[in-house]
């Protein structure tokens, strides 16, 4: 045991080398980091060790490198610090990550310890991190709804990924095809992921391929006459404005399998939705529910997305 910790802490030294060289921190405080580091990596490498010892080492090292990243603003204001990047500059986020990376592994069934890792490495921007981490997380928890549902909306909501999105619940559901709390997510994520393309053909004005290809002509035979027009005439090339701009990054890129229109596309009147809808309330005629409790729960399901989507289903029956 004592050969790993003192392996970890040589990891550091030039790190804090670093932040001596650039006198972010100073001699007694470096042999106090070192201190800490010491006791805390005797803590997790103990027998009775628990997940808050880690999270308070990660704490620690979260603070460290607030105070770092504070004391680098304030003198590198006024030019009295090197300021070319250097180990200590991503050494701090990268201890963090890795603590975290050994609870889970220390405790692979402590849900707190993975969502603190998520947060984390979302709130960091480790891109890779967070697809590492809901990886071994799915494998190691494959009936951890809540789980599939976070991997999820990261997919969808932060990376703008749909068809990502779209295996993480099939993939979900295949594992857990009684879960109705994710049958009933599937079914908004469809219904919200149509909504939001039919709003980008909105923003552009396109709603069929026709006018999209009209549109498109119009484009070419605007920007051939910018190159032939007059040398002393005013651009006639218009930027879109900044708001069209913010609109279309808040929306899904169009797919394939959604060309056409409502009238003559059912995947954009909600088909495939309200088909993934009958397919939860189809399986939940195993579920140990009253008959009374079943259809209560259905119909407050029902409700909440007829709410929200109405404009977009088609008409029943």
């Amino acid at each position: 045991m004592a050969e790993k910790i003192r392996y970890y802490l040589e990891q550091s030294v030039p790190e804090l080398e670093d932040l001596q060289r650039k006198k972010l921190f100073a001699k007694n405080e470096i042999t106090m980091i070192m201190r800490r580091r010491t006791d805390f990596e005797h803590r997790i490498q103990g027998r009775g060790t628990k997940p808050r010892d880690f999270l308070k080492y990660a704490e620690f090292e979260t603070n460290l490198e607030k105070l770092r990243k504070k004391r680098f603003s304030r003198l590198s204001k006024s030019g009295s610090i090197d300021t070319k990047p250097s180990i200590s500059d991503w050494a701090g986020i990268r201890r963090v990550l890795f603590i975290y990376e050994r609870a889970t592994r220390k405790f692979p069934r402590d849900m707190d310890v993975w969502s603190r890792y998520l947060k984390s490495a979302k709130s960091n921007g480790a891109i890779k991190v967070v697809y590492k981490v809901y990886s071994r997380l799915l494998q190691l928890q494959p009936r951890n709804v809540d789980a599939w549902l976070s991997a999820a909306k990261y997919e969808f909501e932060t990376n703008a990924n749909a068809k990502g999105a779209r295996s993480l619940f099939q993939r979900g559901l295949r594992l857990n095809p009684d879960a109705f709390e994710l049958w009933y997510s599937y079914t908004q994520f469809e219904l919200t992921y149509i909504s939001r393309l039919l709003a980008r053909r909105k923003v552009l004005g396109l709603i069929t391929e026709k006018s999209q290809k009209e549109e498109m002509d119009k484009e070419e035979t605007k920007l051939k006459q910018a190159l032939n027009a007059d040398e002393d005439g005013d651009d006639v090339i218009q930027l879109p404005e900044a708001d069209m701009k913010e609109s279309l990054n808040s929306l899904p890129e169009a797919d394939i399998n959604m060309l056409g229109n409502p009238e003559t596309n059912p995947a954009l009147r909600g088909d495939v939705a309200l088909t993934v809808f009958d397919l939860a309330v189809e399986s939940q005629r195993g579920e140990h529910l009253s008959e009374d409790k079943r259809r209560e729960k259905t119909m407050f399901a029902v409700e909440k997305i007829f709410a929200t989507f109405r404009p977009i289903l088609r008409p029943q029956s």
